[in-house]
């Protein structure tokens, strides 16, 4: 079993998630012509239940604007488009709703997981944050740039889409022209240009803020304020105890004007329960306060609960205004592993096999693949890999070249891929990615050339080498023993089944 920190303002859900491949899609409208997005500028767009919601302020109306999912990221330009992330096909894609109601949705071309993307005020660039988990794993979150509406493989404004940023993440717009990226360092946060290209370390925009934890940060539109929410601390022999929480703003175009504002949004006690009873039990789960009271940890029992999911409540107490509320959580218990069976079929017509040789080739492999819920999926392994020799039929010589060639020759059998090792990578918010290694075989062909003199015999040499297959389990999409999905990719289709 695994543990969770709580936050009590947030509801809590164990899940897991992955992603496999997609296309690029043109859809539909999302909720039809009669209920425009044009009526929505001023509101605030967020996610509930995986679907964008808007709430107006200045009516206090709420309405949901989609209903087919998995979205995350939303944020809206001074049009009223709306941009988001959602997962198509166990893949992430950007997703913008113009202010008519239609949808445009594209991946990225790069094998990478976004983990955060903001439209641009003008509705023309997503500035996204992402990760690289092929082929060498998940790496520490970069920041990049494409276009609302293709990707941008040469990049935006005179630079390598994935060289933006290597130390920098969740970029926010502060205007049209200028990103603020939140980093570590001496300088946490950097403001840079867009549209207009990187102004380098030496730029003015370039400010210190004080030591915080469990920080977070927004811009105003205008750009003229930024507010850092945090927590300050001390250190008390080896541990870090939280003494209170911050709201700083700060003058990003004036870096001398730095603290503008300073309050305190420290929780002074709370009390937390486990299904009512309090601190839980080994039956239900425990709940261990953390410094300060609004934070807690959760640790699962050594059997899955019931009832499952568990209910975690918090009583929260701001003693300065007699105020006490209660937040709820609820967590679903699964066990530490989870078992997925994974078949890969390869079925190609017409695949290379030699210099000029193409033929109908088929592969098969099976596994069984562990995957652990511990943070970044720590843990997870495969077993049982088997996989059949690959058998090619109707072998023959690439189209158009029958006239110049009058025969050929194979020396050996060809050999696909000959899998015999597998390894797990690592887990991001939604993904477990794999790679399973092994070798293949290539064998020498003898082409006998068509001259003026007769059919000469022309070698290429065979060889041999490593190869392997990469992907990713959505396990979002495997709840319970038995589930089951497919994906192909690359002449691949992959079989997942929970067990």
């Amino acid at each position: 079993m695994s543990s969770a920190s709580l936050y009590p303002h947030l509801g809590l859900a164990v899940k897991r998630f992955a992603a496999c491949l997609a296309l690029g899609l043109a859809l539909a409208p999302v909720w039809g012509q009669g209920n425009p997005l044009a009526s929505l500028k001023g509101s605030i767009v967020y996610i509930r239940e995986g679907n964008i919601w808007a709430f107006t302020p200045s009516t206090g109306e709420r309405r949901q604007l989609t209903q087919d999912s998995g979205y995350r990221s939303p944020s809206m330009a001074d049009d009223g488009t709306i941009g988001a992330v959602q997962g198509i096909a166990g893949r992430s894609h950007f997703v913008t709703i113009r202010p008519d109601g239609r949808k445009r949705a594209f991946p990225p071309e790069e094998r990478i997981h976004l983990v955060h993307a903001e439209l641009s005020p003008d509705g023309d660039l997503f500035a996204f944050a992402y990760v690289v988990v092929i082929p060498l794993g998940p790496n520490p979150a970069r920041v990049g740039l494409t276009f609302s509406d293709r990707w941008a493989a040469a990049g935006v404004a005179g630079g390598s889409w994935g060289v933006f940023s290597s130390s920098y993440h969740h970029a926010r717009w502060m205007t049209g022209e200028r990103l603020i990226l939140s980093g570590g360092g001496s300088y946490p946060y950097l403001v840079r240009g867009a549209k207009s290209g990187w102004e380098g370390e030496s730029s003015p925009y370039r400010f210190e803020v004080p030591a915080l934890r469990d920080e977070t940060y927004d811009i105003a539109r205008n750009g003229a304020r930024f507010l850092v929410i945090g927590a300050t601390y001390r250190v008390v022999g080896y541990e870090e105890q939280i003494t209170g929480w911050h709201a700083i703003a700060y003058r990003p175009a004036r870096p001398e004007e730095q603290a503008v504002y300073e309050f305190s949004l420290s929780v002074r006690t709370g009390k937390w329960a486990v299904n009512g009873i309090p601190g839980g039990n080994s039956a239900h789960g425990t709940v261990t306060p953390l410094q300060p009271s609004s934070r807690a940890t959760y640790t699962a029992p050594a059997q899955v609960p019931s009832p499952n999911p568990v209910t975690v409540t918090a009583d929260l107490t701001w003693e300065e205004k007699g105020l006490t509320k209660r937040f709820t959580s609820r967590i679903t218990v699964e066990d530490a592993l989870a078992q997925v069976h994974a078949t890969g079929s390869f079925n190609r017509a017409g695949y290379p096999i030699q210099v000029g040789i193409i033929a109908d080739v088929q592969d098969r492999f099976e596994a069984d693949l562990w995957l652990s819920s511990e943070p970044g999926g720590s843990g997870s392994y495969v077993s049982n890999l088997q996989n059949t020799a690959s058998t090619e039929a109707n072998v023959r010589l690439e189209p158009g070249l029958e006239q110049g060639v009058c025969s050929f020759q194979l020396g050996g059998d060809y050999e696909h891929l000959t899998l015999g090792s597998g390894k797990f990578f690592g887990a991001t918010l939604k993904d477990y990615y794999f790679e399973l290694r092994g070798s293949e075989v290539v064998p020498p062909v003898t082409w006998y050339v068509r001259t003026d003199e007769g059919c000469v015999p022309y070698t290429y040499s065979g060889y041999s080498g490593e190869g392997g297959i990469s992907f990713a389990v959505d396990l979002s999409r495997l709840q319970k023993p038995g589930d089951t999905y497919t994906f192909t990719d690359s002449g691949w289709e992959f079989r997942f089944e929970r067990r």
